[in-house]
């Protein structure tokens, strides 16, 4: 068909260029490649051979395809052909291979195909012996979806594949396998904890090792058992729960084994646990607070307390309890941020409010002494006026009755003895004005009438005593 089409594009090619230059404007020609890949290939005698054929028709919509490709039958063996993938719709030759040849042609309905890497056919050889095999383009063509089926194809670019000779490699006999080095990217630190339960491991491979026998468990003393043959060089664990664990792995060559290397890591993907909380007042400007956390199974990294977003106290223990001194008046945000061992945080968040002290007010008793005095000065007249009683009841039987001297002297040494101990309490309660520095003018002057009085009397008392004398 393909040929049918090239005779009657040659036969009209000089009336169709006339009327596209009487009714087009200039229109730019398109280019299209057709190539093979791997394009430079190198392979042992015995070995398979996989080429793909291609093509890129970047500008402009493509709708048929065909070529031929020789190679040479003393150096490549065709196997088979495999049209998977391919963007060809329409198969007008199937595509076949055999003598030194491999052909199709092939349409790709509308509205074509325009891009690069366009697969048409999967082609397969078998090296026989060694030298250089050329795959080359014999003929193509690739015609444009633009209803004249121009031919777009620009270049055919062709493969090379080098045949060498089978060298065997004699198996490495090694009598030692030294013990597994292994390394983490994720968990880097045996002595850490981490928040990352997906873990990945790895370590090289020596010369001479055909099998590596892995295994990770809490058991630092496991024996691997899981094989893996050819060996591999790293190994990806997902999902793992918290806890530590150890990874063992073994080296296993032609009779021998090595060591067991291990390596530990510890996941810990959940916060601590907050078992205890209190915050309240001691007193008008400190704030005392209590907070009992507890972590599994990293334990308890350090718990940081911040008062309106300033750092304030840190301790690393699970229990904490202390006093915030100092704090002004209002409203205060006060936060606890509980870190773990493997990173993990928790966080608790309360406002408190520090109210206004309340002032508190001095309130003075005066003493008055107004009564007492009073009193006191009652209490003198009274005593006088008694004392002139007696004395002149005393005196009149004196005179009318002739009463021995030694009745009078005793009389007289009991008055005296009780008017001293009248006098010294009046005088006693007297004197504890004088140190009271609160009496009022008013309450001066009463006090020193009251000792005026004292004194009088004092003087009278001693002048009536003579005169029983």
């Amino acid at each position: 068909m393909l040929g049918v089409l090239e005779k009657n594009k040659i036969g009209g090619r000089a009336t169709l260029a006339i009327l596209i230059g009487l009714f087009l404007p200039l229109v730019k020609v398109l280019a299209a490649d057709l190539y093979v890949l791997p394009s430079n290939k190198s392979l042992n005698i015995g070995e398979n051979l996989s080429i793909a054929v291609y093509v890129d028709s970047l500008d402009q919509a493509l709708n048929a395809v065909s070529f031929t490709i020789s190679y040479p039958e003393d150096l490549l063996r065709f196997v088979s052909l495999s049209k998977t993938g391919s963007i060809i719709n329409l198969w007008v030759q199937e595509p076949k291979g055999g003598n030194g040849e491999v052909s199709t042609e092939g349409i790709v309905l509308n509205p074509g195909f325009t891009g690069s890497r366009g697969k048409i056919i999967n082609i397969n050889f078998k090296a026989l012996k060694p030298g250089t095999a050329n795959i080359k383009f014999a003929s193509g063509a690739v015609l444009a979806n633009d209803g004249l089926g121009t031919n777009i194809l620009k270049n055919m670019r062709d493969g090379i594949v080098t045949i060498k000779e089978n060298i065997i490699k004699e198996p490495t006999i090694v009598s030692y396998l030294p013990t597994p080095k292994i390394f983490s990217p994720t968990h880097p630190d045996q002595n850490k904890w981490y928040n990352n339960n997906n873990s990945m491991f790895e370590w090289q491979v020596p010369e001479g090792v055909s099998e590596v026998r892995l295994l990770y468990g809490k058991d630092p003393n496991a024996m691997p058992t899981v094989s893996y043959s050819p060996p591999i060089s790293k190994k990806e664990l997902k999902n793992i729960p918290d806890g530590s664990y150890y990874f063992s792995v073994q080296f296993i060559g032609e009779g021998i084994e090595s060591n067991i290397g291990r390596f530990k890591f510890n996941i810990d993907t959940q916060p601590p646990v907050l078992e205890e909380f209190s915050l309240s007042l001691q007193d008008s400007n400190s704030i005392k607070f209590k907070i009992k956390v507890k972590d599994e199974p990293s334990g308890i990294e350090k718990i940081d307390i911040y008062l309106d977003n300033n750092l304030t106290l840190t301790t690393s223990s699970d229990i904490f309890e202390d006093v915030i001194k100092n704090v002004s008046v209002g409203n205060h945000i006060f936060k606890a941020i509980i870190f773990d061992k493997g990173g993990n945080s928790l966080t608790k968040e309360e406002v408190i409010n520090v109210p206004q002290p309340i002032t508190k007010t001095e309130i003075v008793i005066q003493k008055d002494y107004t009564l007492y005095f009073i009193l006191a000065f009652i209490s003198i007249l009274i005593l006088l006026l008694i004392l002139v009683i007696y004395l002149t009841k005393h005196r009149v039987e004196i005179i009318h009755k002739e009463i021995k001297r030694e009745k009078i002297e005793k009389i007289k040494a009991d008055l005296k003895k009780h008017l001293k101990e009248t006098l010294q309490n009046l005088r006693h309660d007297i004197s504890l004005l004088d140190e009271d520095p609160k009496l009022s003018q008013k309450e001066k002057e009463l006090y020193h009438e009251a000792k005026n009085i004292l004194e009088e009397a004092e003087n009278k008392i001693e002048e009536k005593l003579k005169e029983l004398e």
